[in-house]
């Protein structure tokens, strides 16, 4: 069985309350609780990062949270040094290549799917609620025929194999 590296509650101890008031304040129309999660993600997602060996696609919503934390750039700054990593993680297009990295379409899928199998065993299952955000988990989800299940049976297969 996977042990789950991180709990979410220690993602929230990276997430200083008045920047959650923050974002509370910004994505007006929104519950504290949709906000909650698409901050958990973008957590994840800095924690995951650093390791990464490719771009890691997620949607717009985490994307916006990550331009709004961007603009407070003091605790932006904080938080990128609580990271264990301690790597600040620029913003920058996918779509400013160097001749150095020369797009291999099956590698880059392979190194989504690496990421992947790093979220379900640093953080556990995908569910309902986070498989959006993520565009190559919602593929696989698909090609699982939307069976949350299958993919995170999948998923959880690969990181035993790897672990």
């Amino acid at each position: 069985m996977l042990q789950n590296k991180f709990k979410t509650d220690a993602l929230f101890d990276l997430l200083p309350h008045k920047m959650e008031e923050y974002f509370y304040r910004k994505l007006v129309g929104e519950s504290q609780e949709e906000i909650r999660v698409k901050l958990i993600e973008f957590l994840k997602f800095c924690l995951l990062y650093p390791q990464a060996k490719c771009n890691i696609p997620f949607n717009d919503e985490i994307d916006e949270i990550w331009h709004l934390w961007i603009l407070q750039t003091r605790q932006y700054q904080e938080l990128m040094d609580k990271l264990p990593t301690k790597t600040f993680i620029h913003h920058t297009s996918n779509e400013y290549t160097t001749d150095e990295e020369i797009f291999d379409q099956k590698k880059e899928v392979n190194m989504q799917v690496s990421f992947l199998v790093s979220y379900v065993y640093n953080f556990g299952e995908f569910t309902e609620e986070t498989v959006h955000f993520w565009p190559m988990a919602n593929k696989l989800y698909y090609k699982h025929d939307n069976d949350m299940n299958k993919l995170n049976l999948f998923l959880r297969e690969l990181a035993v194999n790897y672990a």
